[in-house]
């Protein structure tokens, strides 16, 4: 049986916990920074496979305000990359699919879900790739980025 009051264990607990949170607040306030800047020129939604509780863990972080939808698969009853997830934003949005960009961490999730609704879509890849980017994407002339600041950049 494993006791954790008072042991080496619950130390180690604590320090995880303390650097997912300061790493997590770190995040946080860089999304926050380039959502400020993607807001002033452009409309933003969410599509998300999540768990129903997507508009609480949004506004807790104060990032609400920036998203006209969030598409939460839970909710919806439908998940990425299941065209209708997609339809649905873009209904809430009303938009169509050639006036947005989805930008997503997952080829076959994300950008198969955008590509079956005629969406235009950039891959999302991070530091997934430490040497220099990925050869091949979703489809010719996509955009892959490592960062959303990125993005912004290149959407300026």
């Amino acid at each position: 049986m494993l006791r954790l009051a008072g042991s080496r264990r619950l130390g180690l607990a604590e320090r995880i916990v303390d650097r997912f949170s300061v790493d997590s607040q770190k995040a946080f306030d860089r999304s926050h920074k380039v959502l400020t800047r993607l807001h002033k020129s452009f409309r933003l939604g969410i599509i998300s496979n999540f768990y129903g509780n997507l508009d609480s863990v949004f506004k807790s972080i104060n990032m609400d305000p920036f998203f006209e939808v969030l598409a939460d698969s839970h909710r919806l009853g439908v998940a990425k990359p299941d065209p209708r997830i997609f339809q649905y934003a873009l209904r809430e949005m009303e938009l169509k699919p050639e006036q947005c960009l989805m930008v997503g961490d997952s080829l076959s999730i994300d950008m198969a879900g955008a590509r079956s609704v005629g969406m235009p879509h950039a891959w999302l890849f991070g530091d997934r790739f430490k040497q220099g980017k990925p050869a091949d994407s979703c489809c010719k002339g996509d955009c892959v980025l490592r960062s959303l600041e990125e993005l912004a950049e290149i959407l300026s």
